[in-house]
């Protein structure tokens, strides 16, 4: 399971070189980042499809801003890990996590709002027993296309404040540095480690 999911990711950062992403959907994913660093007054900017960072920024804001871009890339990690997860702990199907900003502050929200979806599969061990949806299976609501997207945004975001930082000569903490700006691959295997996916 763990192989596989590594794989499709790897191969969706791979082909995302020459994936657009759709307006509305760059759009609405940047109103979560940028709401962060104007309500937390970080010198950090989107103009022009990119984030341009003050030469004079402090440690402690880029700190900030990169932990919020390692939690959003954990949170969708795990959505992604937990897309075929039909029970839980509290007995249905797994909900999907997301993020939001308010006064600066992150939080973190299940998207119970969001339907489920019905899959019929009689003979999985969740399948509803009785009533009109027998035979059916509850799966997460979570959506595999829209997750991987984002997870290739946050990648993108991460990867452009490194470049930004580099090109100003502005200090980069050591941890931030490592397995997030030598490539695709060493960022993805990072993501799968600290959210310990099991097989």
């Amino acid at each position: 399971m763990r192989k596989k999911l590594y794989i499709l990711i790897l191969l969706f950062f791979t082909l995302s070189t020459k994936y657009v992403l759709a307006d509305n959907t760059s759009n609405t994913l940047n109103d979560i980042y940028v709401q962060f660093l104007i309500e937390n007054n970080i010198p950090i900017i989107f103009s022009e499809e990119r984030f341009i960072v003050d030469e004079k920024i402090n440690e402690n804001d880029l700190i900030n801003f990169f932990e919020l871009l390692i939690l959003s890339s954990n949170i969708i990690a795990n959505n992604i890990a937990n897309a075929n997860t039909t029970k839980t702990g509290d007995g249905g199907p797994f909900v999907r996590s997301s993020i939001y900003v308010k006064d600066g502050e992150i939080y973190i929200f299940k998207d119970e709002g969001n339907t489920s979806r019905f899959v019929y599969d009689p003979t999985h061990p969740d399948a509803i027993q009785t009533g009109s949806r027998t035979g059916y299976v509850e799966m997460p609501n979570v959506d595999i296309v829209s997750e991987m997207l984002h997870l290739i945004y946050v990648y993108r975001i991460y990867e452009n404040i490194i470049e930004e930082c580099l090109l100003k000569n502005i200090n980069i903490p050591e941890i931030y540095k490592m397995g997030r700006n030598s490539g695709n691959e060493e960022f993805i295997n990072e993501v799968l480690e600290n959210m310990q996916i099991r097989n």
